[in-house]
């Protein structure tokens, strides 16, 4: 390969694992691509067993199909100065700076379905793989069942010679013992892959699903205290009615505790809107710190 031609003892296996964790990073984010994870290319590309297999692939690939795997869709222009940013954009990117959070119902409502796309991107990526790791579980034991065959067939045939093991007998034998190595690469490549890509796209969508209830948890605190906006707004214009036609003092005294009352609910909600806030700042920065890796 590339890093063979210009990096000494590139076999180490330091630098292997290096390699590994670099393609399951690419291979991750490749899968999350809302057009890429769709493409026949990928698909037949993780499902190929050896390099082989894929330059039979590549050789038998239609050259003369010049559609292209992405679809040429022309990217948005940049918002002009003061334009509103696009749909789930305004709280991940104020979560990643110190700007305040953003409001209105639509944002979060936007902000709900940018995160549910990408919870469901990173979800089907993940089942695409746990196939692949069946498949490789699969073509393990099919290698071992194998193996066993051919053992079985060199033993027999060392058995039917009066002289003993033969060279019929040995290639037997020995094709049995290369097909159980080569079930246990495929176990060892199975275990591995359900280990590393697997386990942590599993976990990033806990991440996904984390930010969905903190959300959800936060828009209903939003709802609370937008009613008891309007709560604390009745109850001040009654305070300030009854003030302005001299009503009685106890009647006054009422309508002032009802709004002391209101506000101290509604400063209450705004408390807990806040915590929500802050709680889905750290579960967005936290996706966008660890998404990288």
């Amino acid at each position: 390969g590339t890093v063979e031609k210009f990096v000494p003892g590139s076999h180490n296996p330091s630098l292997l694992e290096y390699r590994q964790r670099a393609l399951r990073k690419f291979l991750s984010r490749v899968g999350a691509h809302p057009y890429l994870q769709n493409s026949d290319e990928l698909r037949n590309f993780l499902e190929q067993a050896d390099d082989d297999g894929w330059q039979r692939y590549v050789q038998g690939y239609d050259k003369s199909d010049n559609s292209p795997i992405i679809p040429n869709v022309q990217a948005p222009p940049a918002p002009a100065s003061g334009a509103a940013p696009a749909a789930g954009e305004q709280p991940y990117s104020a979560a990643l700076s110190t700007a305040p959070m953003p409001n209105g119902t639509q944002v979060w409502e936007d902000t709900k379905t940018y995160i549910g796309q990408l919870e469901e991107s990173v979800r089907t990526l993940k089942e695409r793989l746990d196939a692949l790791v069946r498949r490789r579980r699969g073509t393990s034991t099919a290698l071992q069942d194998f193996g066993r065959n051919f053992e079985a067939v060199g033993r027999i045939e060392a058995e039917l010679d009066n002289t003993g093991e033969t060279g019929l007998s040995r290639a037997a034998t020995s094709v049995g013992h290369h097909a159980g190595e080569l079930a246990s690469i495929y176990s060892a490549h199975a275990t591995d892959e359900s280990h590393t890509v697997v386990e942590a796209l599993q976990y990033y969508v806990g991440v996904c699903e984390a930010a969905k209830e903190t959300l959800k948890r936060l828009q209903s605190a939003i709802y609370n205290k937008d009613a008891l906006d309007k709560s604390v707004k009745v109850a001040r214009d009654n305070r300030e009615s009854k003030i302005s036609k001299g009503q009685p003092a106890d009647k006054v005294a009422a309508a002032t505790k009802e709004f002391e009352d209101a506000t101290k609910r509604r400063d209450a909600a705004a408390a807990i809107v806040a915590s929500f806030e802050l709680n889905l700042r750290d579960e967005l920065r936290r996706f966008h710190r660890e998404k990288q890796y």
